[in-house]
């Protein structure tokens, strides 16, 4: 089965199956740079056209998926040109096609948050079930990008252009109880530090950034709320024409599940590594 789906970064399979996660689309960005020493030689970390790039997840139980990331369209945009960043992920017998707009502006790496494919097929299915009406499906909080300054360099920030929160909104009733239910997420910023990495790919000069994501899911069912909340910190390492190199995430993985007596937020302890296996 070939699914399809929309994330940033290499993480784990349940990461990427999860609604909570959000994307955002391209679209005019300031450059912030403007007046500033800007590097003359331009360097980023968008993958290199033409390679293809092999990784593989480790979850904590040992269980492994493998995946492939390359280029695969450009375009250009108002100012900036544009790369179609597509990735073919394989476990459990299913395939799952994952696309991400990424652009280099005013000295930072640009990668878009949008709104997964899995948000409407999740709306979808909700219309599909005995007893539910869906009143409301909403989003707030995009377009918005996480961002990377390119120099390589200590305290070089990752960070969010555009607004804090990415939010998804459901109100419904089933079986004749009005419920809703408020996924927020929100990326911490971090900064980097400068470290070389051996993976079986090679040898590379990083960007080891930490960042951390935060998420809560509300729940609402005849009035009584109920909050969830959970973290997860992500380890990065990124080089120049390569793009992620290793990945480590950590934390509290949020998804709702519908019940008979309502939506209810399933916590999961989570914790995967990422690695740059081969590219060719």
């Amino acid at each position: 089965m070939t699914r399809k789906n929309s994330v940033y970064r290499g993480t784990s399979l349940s990461m990427l199956m999860m609604v909570l996660i959000a994307c955002l689309s391209t679209g005019c960005i300031k450059d912030d740079t403007e007046g500033e020493d800007k590097p003359e030689v331009k360097k980023n970390f968008i993958p290199t056209k033409g390679r293809k790039y092999e990784y593989k997840i480790v979850e904590e139980d040992g269980s492994s998926y493998t995946f492939n990331r390359w280029i695969d369209a450009e375009k250009d945009s108002l100012s900036y040109h544009v790369f179609n960043l597509h990735t073919e992920l394989s476990a459990s017998g299913m395939t799952m096609l994952l696309d991400d707009k990424i652009f280099d502006a005013g000295g930072k790496t640009y990668t878009e948050i949008k709104v997964p494919d899995a948000w409407y097929q999740y709306i979808q299915l909700l219309k599909t079930m005995p007893g539910v009406t869906v009143q409301e499906a909403s989003l707030k909080g995009y377009p918005a990008f996480m961002t990377m300054e390119n120099t390589v360099k200590e305290g070089s920030k990752l960070q969010v252009s555009g607004p804090e929160e990415q939010v998804q909104y459901i109100r419904a009733t089933q079986n004749g109880k009005q419920q809703e239910v408020t996924q927020t997420l929100a990326i911490i910023p971090g900064e980097s530090v400068v470290e070389t990495i051996k993976v079986p790919a090679g040898t590379f000069v990083c960007n080891k950034y930490t960042y951390s994501i935060s998420k809560q899911i509300n729940t609402k069912v005849s009035g009584q709320s109920n909050l969830s909340t959970g973290i997860e910190t992500i380890t990065i390492w990124m080089a120049h024409g390569t793009g992620m190199v290793k990945s480590v995430n950590d934390g509290v993985l949020l998804t709702v599940v519908m019940l008979p007596d309502g939506p209810k937020a399933i916590k999961t302890a989570t914790n995967s590594t990422t690695t740059l296996e081969k590219i060719h």
